[in-house]
């Protein structure tokens, strides 16, 4: 008898009802991981403990994605070609995060700012265009008429950053984006590597560049992106120090009700074992404590919103700890899930 037979004779036989099994078996975990987590924040009573907590969880979590690359590598950055706009002007730029990885990019320059100013590192979601997409530039564009330098830069199968491109056919093997995403990670988690590890390596690197740009104030580098960019704003506050303040956009929520919304997550977003350690976005706002974050959400988003403020409202605590409660934030938009 097949397991297929076994689903369809609970009507028929009286058999337990093994279609919900593994479901019901997996979201019990979870819940139990969650409730762990959750107990473990709230032991958290002083800088101390959170500090610990937060050394703990960076280390769990780069472990998690199978480490890091080195960052000690030549960037060899290249200016492709210069575009002059009212105000501002855009470079195009090309450099390596890694020795023949190439990552593409938009550098955003005030003409007007006291340099060196603040930049921005802009991350983007999942869009085929990537940092050229209408929206994500006219966020950039808002940007760099405050005054700030703006690096966006593509994600990997995004933008110019078709990994599976073939010269012959004029086009790529693997489909852009999350088919990419998954293509690639599905051959990384076996060897206990995941595609989080590149998509970080590549966020990091790039703030490498930005610091040694002589607009750019290195101690004012700050992050935002949406959804698929929200989650690479996110791991970029879990992973890197130099990150002086961060807009996650249409991502951060809790773990928990993200289960019973069934969303589908692709392959940078699979943590291996960080719910089995009580993980939970909880954590990543801690990573920020006491620096300025504003959470930015949408009512009418696929990631619930109750996720987003129960998170937000656990997480005060930690900026109070630090004397700093007026440095977290949740703004929430009429709208639907993108960057508003």
């Amino acid at each position: 008898m097949s397991i297929r037979d076994l689903e369809n004779a609970v009507e028929h036989w009286s058999f337990y009802d093994m279609k919900e099994q593994l479901r019901r078996h997996v979201y019990q975990r979870s819940e139990e991981a969650f409730d762990a987590g959750d107990e473990a924040r709230d032991r958290l009573s002083g800088i101390q403990d959170a500090e610990a907590r937060k050394k703990s969880m960076r280390g769990r979590f780069i472990e998690a994605i199978g480490g890091l690359p080195p960052s000690d590598t030549p960037l060899n950055p290249k200016v492709a070609g210069s575009i002059r706009r009212d105000g501002f002007r855009i470079e195009k730029i090309i450099f390596e995060s890694r020795p023949g990885n190439y990552v593409t990019a938009n550098m955003y320059i005030p003409e007007d700012a006291v340099f060196p100013c603040a930049a921005v590192l802009f991350l983007c979601g999942h869009d085929k265009g990537a940092k050229c997409q209408a929206q994500y530039q006219l966020v950039c564009q808002y940007l760099v008429n405050a005054g700030l330098a703006v690096l966006a830069i593509d994600p990997i199968g995004q933008g110019e950053r078709l990994s599976y491109y073939e010269k012959s056919i004029h086009d790529a093997t693997v489909a852009w984006g999350t088919f990419e995403h998954d293509y690639t990670g599905s051959q990384c988690m076996p060897l206990g590597n995941c595609m989080a590890k590149y998509f970080l390596h590549d966020s990091m690197r790039a703030v490498d560049y930005l610091c040694k740009r002589k607009e750019v104030d290195p101690r004012k580098i700050g992050v935002t992106g949406n959804s698929g960019g929200g989650l690479q704003t996110a791991m970029m506050m879990i992973c890197d120090d130099r990150i002086a303040a961060a807009a996650p956009g249409t991502f951060i929520m809790n773990r928990r009700t993200n289960l019973y919304a069934t969303v589908h997550q692709d392959n940078e977003q699979l943590w291996p074992k960080m719910s089995k350690e009580g993980f939970d976005h909880e954590d990543v706002l801690l990573m920020m404590a006491p620096k300025p974050v504003l959470i930015l959400s949408v009512k009418y988003d696929f990631f619930p919103i109750e996720g987003t403020r129960q998170t937000v409202a656990r997480a005060k605590r930690f900026w109070e700890l630090y004397g700093r409660a007026d440095c977290l934030e949740l703004f929430e938009e009429q709208s639907k899930h993108c960057y508003t």
